[in-house]
């Protein structure tokens, strides 16, 4: 169809060309695997905030293992530590994701909780980006010896929230 000389498309062409950009955008977000309940977990490795350490979560396979995305910056995260201590301390195994920090700074709010696990540095969000982690922080996942998520919590836990979060993982 034309008005004065200049091709017009049809609303039909608009539709079909719409209908594919959809498709695009699905199909290429189809690829990437999200930290999801009942889904194997993302990859997790990398540097981590002490110098030369590197995380991988996989090295964890055959146990239980939390997985705390936090900060320094983050109160609720301050507050919710000395729980993941307390559960470090009775056997379940906890990896850590420092999330836009300082490794200093990082490394001192474990250390002055008494915190010995691991922690990942996510200066650019690239390990929260591939669990899906947005927002608001602490987020905790609990992957199960198998290396299958089995539960999350969103925000700081109290401890009944972080023995339901365990207890996911006994199914």
């Amino acid at each position: 169809m034309t008005t004065r000389g200049v091709l017009v498309p049809r609303r039909r062409s608009w539709v079909v060309v719409a209908l594919c950009l959809v498709l695009v955008v699905v199909g290429c977000r189809a690829g990437e695997q999200r930290a999801e309940v009942g889904r194997v977990a993302p990859a997790l490795e990398g540097a981590g905030i002490v110098e030369g350490e590197r995380v991988d979560l996989a090295s964890f396979r055959g146990r239980v293992v939390l997985v705390n995305f936090w900060g320094s910056w983050c109160d609720p995260c301050r507050r919710e530590l000395p729980r993941l201590v307390e559960a470090e301390r009775a056997g379940t195994a906890v990896v850590g994701v420092a999330v836009e920090d300082s490794r200093r700074r990082a490394r001192e709010m474990l250390a002055g909780y008494g915190a010995t696990w691991p922690s990942a540095d996510d200066p650019d969000r690239a390990i929260s980006r591939r669990w899906g982690v947005g927002g608001g922080f602490p987020v905790t996942f609990a992957v199960d010896g198998a290396g299958v998520i089995r539960g999350r919590h969103f925000g700081e836990m109290s401890t009944a929230d972080l023995e339901a979060l365990l207890a996911s993982t006994r199914g």
